[in-house]
Formats: structure tokens, C-alpha cells, sequence
């Protein structure tokens, strides 16, 4: 932006009219260090909710414990493990995502013992000779 005036001046009991041209350089923000600037910010978020999640999954393991449950309490170090997991880049993040939304959603009991099924139950299986198909 460029802008340019008459300005009144008093120098010693003498006013004189300068003629002034100045020019002011807007900058913008940097925007290619802006997503930088983003990036590090949700690592820290990330981490931060990492420790929190952690802390959440150790208090649980620790009393699961106390009772007696260590199934729970195993449960509670693989969830701080793959929290872990998730911090190790893109690769470590999905399989973090995709761990904690099969616990969140299906269960990993459910889609275990889905997954354990070989065949519906009103299915019945018979073991023929191939010799019987080929006729």
C-alpha cells in the first residue's frame, strides 16, 4: 500500500509544507510453515492423550489385578501397547484406529469367536470322495 500527502511541519517558528511518499509492505503469514506449525501441535495432542489413556489403562490394570482378574489386567498392557503403537507414524496410527475400533464397537470376543465358525450351524458337513463328483 502506497500513500502520499502534504504534511505541515513547524521547525523552529518556521512552518514549511513537506511533501512525504511512503510505502507500507503488507506481509502475509508464512503459509508454508503453517501446516508445520499444525502437524506439531496434534503430535503433542496426540502424546498428551496418549499419557492420559495410558494412565486411565494402568489404574484399571492395576485393580483388575487386585482382584484377582488377569485377563483384565493383560487387556489394560495390550491397550497401553498398541496407544504406543499409534504414536509410530501413519502406519502405527491406523493400526492403533483400527485395534481400538473393533474393541470400541464389535469386541475383539465377538469377532473372534465370528471369526473361529467355520460354517453357519444349520449348515452340515459331509466329507465326499472326489470320485463322486467326477461321475
Amino acid at each position: 500500500m502506497q500513500n502520499t500527502g502534504m504534511y505541515l511541519a513547524k521547525c523552529g517558528g518556521v512552518q514549511t509544507v513537506s511533501y512525504i511518499r511512503y510505502s507500507i509492505q503488507m506481509v502475509p503469514p508464512d503459509r508454508e510453515a503453517m501446516p508445520f506449525e499444525r502437524a506439531a501441535g496434534y503430535k503433542l495432542l496426540g502424546r498428551t492423550m496418549f499419557v492420559v489413556g495410558a494412565g486411565f489403562s494402568a489404574y484399571q490394570g492395576v485393580q483388575a489385578y487386585r482382584r484377582g482378574d488377569n485377563a483384565a489386567a493383560a487387556k489394560s498392557g495390550l491397550d497401553i501397547a498398541m496407544g504406543g503403537v499409534g504414536l509410530m507414524g501413519p502406519v502405527g496410527a491406523t493400526a492403533s484406529v483400527l485395534y481400538f475400533g473393533v474393541d470400541m464397537t464389535v469386541g475383539w470376543d465377538q469377532l473372534l469367536r465370528t471369526a473361529s465358525k467355520t460354517a453357519p450351524a444349520h449348515c452340515t458337513t459331509q466329507l465326499m470322495p472326489l470320485t463322486s463328483f467326477l461321475h
